[in-house]
């Protein structure tokens, strides 16, 4: 688009180089080991993008209200880094506080905030516009005109350039719904840390009814449930929490005094034990989500990364259906964690930072199953067989070692560890 002023030309040079920013811009051809597309949008807008829009905003001021160019676009460009700034110090403010958005809610919620930061362009930018047309007959009413004219175009522009950057394929290509629309087995049980108190607890996927299981008082968000190799139980898998450590690649280890069967734990595609990080790296190279039980047959794979534009992405080897959601936009994204694929078929997984989703990949469905976070998955299989599985395995004791790592993460556990002494044994319900 080509603007002419009567009193001044654009150079080609002028052309070149704005010609050479929206080509090194473009969202689309960001590598997502860099980052995301969203990400490298709202970069270069804070950086480069203001200069233009406020060229682009000084112009037609100077061509439809017959001012000054060189005054209206100086005055634009810095009304435009001004209001953006200040404007991204407010939307960081609401962004901190997320807390109560979910699946069922965050729509409304978007869009009001989206006409909040309109309004709030056009109240930080109107006094630049009443520099640019200061003198001029009936500036006040002029004013706020032409501020509603140009905020108009350049926010069309925004929304575009902020749409082919935007991920929203959780809303367009699933179906949100109710857990209830969902038929979910009866038989796997989810431990989890809860959004409401950050405690242990476990529930069915077929049942709303949950029990504490240890007192953890979790205020990370990246906290998450684990499995490791039972040291003390043959053929048996502890489920631990992982803490921060101060270092990014080694947790801290917390045991929850909860043993499972070998048989009943989550397993990797080469049938070894699931291993699991707070953060997935973000790393090109995508790794599987552990299967449960009979889902290591499946022909579904699943696996996440670390940015929220990546989502979730299925394949199914057998029939070649393929699934990929994620969520990420200006005002809300929400990265996924901790994928497990169930016996049924269906996908476990953490949305942001407090929702546990399930999927159902043949209709597409998403629901919330509760809030909590690093939830893990196992086999409750018939009581009988538990039994007979762990009638002799107990605890008589935690080791002085793990009793001081307990003592040590989880100050005031000491008299859990010494009144109970001996592991929950998953099955011996």
């Amino acid at each position: 688009m080509f603007v002419r002023f009567a009193d001044e030309r654009v150079t080609s040079r002028t052309i070149t180089v704005l010609a050479f920013l929206a080509g090194v811009g473009i969202p689309s051809i960001s590598y997502a080991n860099a980052g995301t597309p969203l990400m490298w949008a709202t970069m270069l807008h804070m950086v480069f993008g203001n200069a233009c829009i406020g060229w682009l905003e000084g112009a037609l001021l100077a061509y439809f209200f017959r001012v000054s160019s060189s005054r209206a676009i100086g005055l634009m460009i810095l009304a435009n880094y001004f209001s953006a700034w200040i404007g991204w110090i407010w939307l960081s403010g609401f962004l901190g506080h997320r807390d109560n958005l979910n699946l069922y809610n965050v729509w409304p919620r978007v869009w009001e905030l989206v006409f909040a930061a309109y309004i709030v362009t056009l109240v930080l930018e109107w006094p630049f516009v009443v520099g640019c047309l200061w003198k001029t007959k009936k500036v006040f009413c002029r004013s706020c005109v032409a501020c509603f004219f140009v905020q108009s175009v350049s926010y069309i522009l925004l929304f575009g350039w902020y749409g082919l950057a935007s991920v929203n394929s959780l809303y367009s290509q699933m179906s949100i719904v109710p857990i209830e629309q969902m038929s979910l087995p009866a038989n796997i049980r989810i431990y989890f840390i809860s959004d409401h108190d950050g405690n242990v607890y476990r529930r069915g996927l077929d049942s709303d009814s949950t029990e504490k299981v240890f007192d953890l008082n979790s205020t990370d968000s990246a906290d998450c449930l684990s499995i490791q190799k039972s040291l003390s139980l043959t053929n048996f898998e502890e489920i631990v929490v992982l803490l921060e450590s101060g270092n990014f690649n080694t947790p801290k280890i917390l045991t929850i005094d909860v043993a499972v069967p070998d048989d009943d734990c989550p397993r990797s595609e080469d049938r070894s034990l699931m291993t699991r990080d707070r953060f997935q790296s973000p790393s090109p190279i995508r790794s599987y989500a552990p299967k449960l039980g009979s889902a290591i047959d499946s022909p579904w794979k699943f696996r996440s990364r670390f940015w929220p534009g990546d989502g979730l992405t299925g394949e199914n080897s057998k029939t070649g259906a393929h699934i990929r959601f994620a969520i990420e936009t200006p005002f809300i994204e929400w990265e996924v964690r901790h994928a497990i694929l169930l016996p049924s078929n269906h996908v476990l997984f953490q949305l942001g930072k407090r929702q546990i989703c399930i999927l159902e990949p043949d209709t597409r469905k998403v629901a919330v199953l509760c809030f909590g976070r690093g939830a893990v998955a196992v086999l409750e299989r018939p009581e009988s067989t538990a039994r007979a599985a762990v009638h002799s395995i107990r605890f008589t004791t935690l080791s002085n070692s793990r009793r001081s790592t307990v003592s040590a993460l989880h100050p005031g556990s000491e008299s859990h560890t010494a009144n109970s002494k001996r592991f929950a044994v998953e099955k011996a319900w």
